[in-house]
């Protein structure tokens, strides 16, 4: 009996170790291979609708101001535009000042564009793929934090009861 529990005890171990190995890969992995703070995002305003929607999970990927274009489609966090939100709109005009990259933005559902420019350093970088409804998940997660504890904690036990060619031995 004492043997069962044991094995039972290392699968929970084990299985725990992936679910952090996963995480940890999805949060500081993919910063690392997009080359961006912010590499996955999930739409949270109808402001690019039709071409993004809310729920929708987008894959960024970081790159140098210089290579942004008109029509882009971008991510960024700026003190004058939108302060404390990151924001997913689309290039309608690029400047260059004094040395200095700066974009004209706009939602496709707004009527007006952006109230101020998003500087180069404030980029994040431009959307390469989106995954529709997927980011419902975050969203319903971010509501209800406690679920994900809960459906964490069940998870780990169902895979830790999954047989194994292991245990049928």
């Amino acid at each position: 009996m004492a043997s069962n529990n044991k094995k039972f005890l290392k699968e929970i171990a084990i299985t725990l170790i992936a679910v952090v190995a996963t995480y940890v890969f999805f949060t500081y992995g993919l910063q690392v291979v997009l080359g961006t703070s912010v590499p996955v995002a999930v739409v949270e305003s109808n402001s690019m609708y039709p071409t993004l929607k809310v729920g929708d999970i987008i894959i960024v990927k970081g790159v140098e101001p210089s290579q942004i274009r008109v029509g882009d489609i971008i991510v960024f966090s700026s003190k004058e535009v939108y302060p404390g939100i990151t924001v997913v709109h689309r290039v309608i005009g690029i400047y260059y000042e004094n040395g200095e990259y700066m974009f004209r933005t706009k939602g496709d559902n707004n009527l007006l564009p952006d109230p101020c420019c998003v500087l180069g350093n404030e980029v994040k970088g431009i959307v390469i793929y989106d995954i529709p409804y997927l980011g419902y998940v975050t969203i319903f997660f971010q509501s209800y934090p406690s679920s994900f504890v809960f459906l964490l904690l069940i998870l780990v036990i169902v895979l830790a009861l999954i047989p194994t060619k292991r245990n049928k031995e």
